[in-house]
């Protein structure tokens, strides 16, 4: 059998991928560093195979320093590379990633397919766990009595929050949603809702109810109203009627359901009724702010805000901002902060300019389907930190990589 580029492709994408999407299972069933070391041998096969045919022009010696200047701003006082330099290897793989992607476009229609598939597995965790709770405290609930995050599960599933097959509710509810968005983009992108589309999406949704878990559905539902809108090109008014149409039916339903199924009426309570919007956070907001008033150009270092709030307030539990941009601010400075925050947006506008283009057609699926998954992060940051942890963080960077890809290698494919 050939070994082809497509084919290696494809694994690769396939391990990094289930490495984001079962960041708790596969350290239980397989050590770390060998999946670790398999993603390494894979990627670098794929950039062995690309360096024949690599033809690069300014606009990728650009690229590659923007990869450089990033790399740089992660490991600037970055504990963690000492403290834990295993785990920062999967960190480190985003940016040999990065590098990788750039030189090609032959994969862009690969990661989403295989998206969908690890949607499905998660779809049916949320629902195993629903249907069948005994059987998974019997079978599945002993895999994570190992993890720190064990007693929060526990507690997570007293109150009646569904994590599936993941190790916390957050989790399954982000990788449920961006399964959702995919699809929805899918068909917003074909200008077409089959049965089956519709069918798949009224799943998901209700197994993202099922999480109990508010934040990625308040923001997944604003990522797919502002695709709408903004990537279909019909008249707006008869898009905000289908929309209010739409939302009217499924706000019906999830009322009926909401009887019948405890942690959707959580959700439901917590949209609606809860008057603690930040969560109990402000006194992580706070210290975020203090530290950035004292290291105000550079910051502290990349990922050591847990550090610095667990010895101030003698906590044993290692806590992010949960907000993606106090902690840019404080952890990078002002410097790294506009640095990263120019590349998210350079981004997400370029994938929304591209998909537009009548010479960008062919990959018009791939570049919708991008534009929503970075605004996705874009507003989730904003009650959390997507950047620090790989569930979201290796989709959204390939979403990033994908109009550069599209664009770099135009010329190439012209010429041809």
């Amino acid at each position: 059998m050939k070994i082809t580029i497509d084919k290696i492709f494809k694994l690769m994408f396939f391990i990094i991928l289930f490495i984001s999407y079962n960041v708790t299972l596969y350290g239980y069933f397989i050590p770390n560093y060998i999946v670790i070391s398999i993603a390494i041998l894979v990627m670098g096969l794929v950039f062995v195979m690309q360096l024949k045919n690599a033809n690069y022009t300014k606009k990728n010696i650009l690229y590659i320093f923007s990869i450089f200047l990033i790399f740089i701003i992660y490991i600037f006082r970055n504990k963690q590379l000492i403290d834990n330099f295993l785990s920062c290897t999967l960190y480190l793989l985003v940016f040999f990633l990065m590098l990788i992607l750039q030189s090609s476009d032959k994969w862009i229609k690969i990661p989403y397919k295989i998206v969908n598939f690890f949607t499905l597995e998660h779809v049916i965790g949320t629902y195993f766990v629903f249907l069948f709770p005994s059987l998974y405290e019997t079978l599945f609930l002993p895999i994570f009595k190992s993890s720190s995050g064990y007693a929060d599960l526990i507690n997570q599933i007293h109150a009646n929050m569904n994590a599936g097959f993941t190790g916390n509710y957050g989790s399954n509810s982000n990788y449920l949603t961006l399964g959702f968005i995919v699809l929805f983009s899918k068909c917003i992108a074909k200008k077409k809702f089959k049965k089956t589309d519709l069918i798949m999406l009224s799943v998901i949704l209700l197994a993202i109810f099922m999480t109990g878990k508010r934040g990625p559905l308040v923001f997944g539902i604003i990522t797919i109203i502002v695709e709408y809108l903004f990537t279909n090109k019909s008249k707006i008014p008869n898009k905000l009627f289908k929309l209010s149409v739409g939302g009217i039916i499924a706000g019906t339903l999830l009322v009926i359901v909401s009887n019948f199924v405890p942690s959707i009426a959580l959700v439901c309570d917590r949209l609606f009724n809860s008057k603690d919007i930040l969560n109990g956070r402000e006194q992580l907001y706070n210290y975020a702010l203090k530290l950035f008033n004292e290291h105000t150009f550079f910051g502290i270092g990349w990922g050591n805000f847990k550090y610095y709030y667990s010895e101030y307030y003698n906590f044993a539990q290692l806590l992010n901002v949960h907000n993606v941009y106090l902690q840019l601010l404080c952890e990078t400075g002002i410097v790294g902060t506009i640095i990263i925050l120019f590349y998210m947006i350079k981004s997400v506008l370029k994938s929304y300019k591209m998909q537009k283009q009548e010479v960008y057609s062919n990959y018009r699926e791939e570049l919708i389907i991008s534009f929503a998954i970075q605004l996705f992060v874009i507003l989730i940051g904003v009650s959390s930190t997507p950047l620090y942890g790989i569930e979201l963080l290796y989709i959204y960077i390939i979403s990033c990589v994908i109009p550069f890809a599209i664009s770099l290698n135009k010329k190439g494919e012209e010429n041809e």
